[in-house]
């Protein structure tokens, strides 16, 4: 009997030190805090032929399809989902053109705003902004991103709205094919 005893002693010692390990490592995981650059898919738009140099004019909208929850759950070993996003921002945006010549290029435009809406969150966003671009020609263009606004709303969906709207200095005689390019930073815990 005292060998029983003492085997159900060493038994309910096992369990409970092994559940005291487990709370300890999910403690440790809610813990941890990871920071993820998310390379979105590239939007392809069509800048039309613009004359007006006036007022800012729609440049080009597309929309991508992004599945963000399985991008965190691959980046993090499946540990955690679009549910443990605790900020998103975006990190950089560049706009390239395909077809730029001598007279339709991004010298053409005077200022160029990004902005993006989603399938969860529909309030048009902007977080890329350009107000004095160079007259030089430019075959691609860095927009400057604004690091405060939180876009985490945004993400828990799939489909994603990009707007390129331009206030052109010179009009533009051509259409011009073009892929805007956005980073983001997806800080998950």
């Amino acid at each position: 009997m005292r060998v029983n005893l003492k085997k159900s002693v060493i038994f309910l010692s096992i369990l409970i030190v092994g559940a005291m390990s487990l709370a300890s490592c999910n403690k440790i995981a809610g813990l941890l805090s990871y920071n993820l650059a998310l390379q979105t898919i590239d939007g392809q738009f069509t800048v039309p032929i613009i004359a007006d140099t006036t007022q800012s004019q729609n440049a080009g909208t597309t929309t991508v399809y992004i599945n963000v929850d399985s991008f965190i759950r691959a980046s993090t070993g499946n540990n955690l989902g679009v549910n443990n996003i605790s900020s998103v921002k975006v990190q950089s945006c560049s706009i390239s053109a395909q077809n730029a010549d001598s007279h339709n290029n991004f010298a053409n435009f005077q200022s160029c705003d990004f902005s993006f809406s989603s399938d969860v969150n529909n309030s048009v966003i902007h977080p890329a902004t350009i107000t004095n671009n160079p007259d030089t020609y430019a075959a691609s263009i860095n927009l400057p991103v604004d690091n405060n606004l939180e876009l985490k709303s945004y993400l828990t969906g799939h489909q994603f709205s990009y707007f390129i709207k331009a206030k052109m200095r010179r009009p533009t005689t051509k259409q011009i094919n073009c892929t805007v390019h956005v980073q983001l930073n997806i800080t998950v815990q």
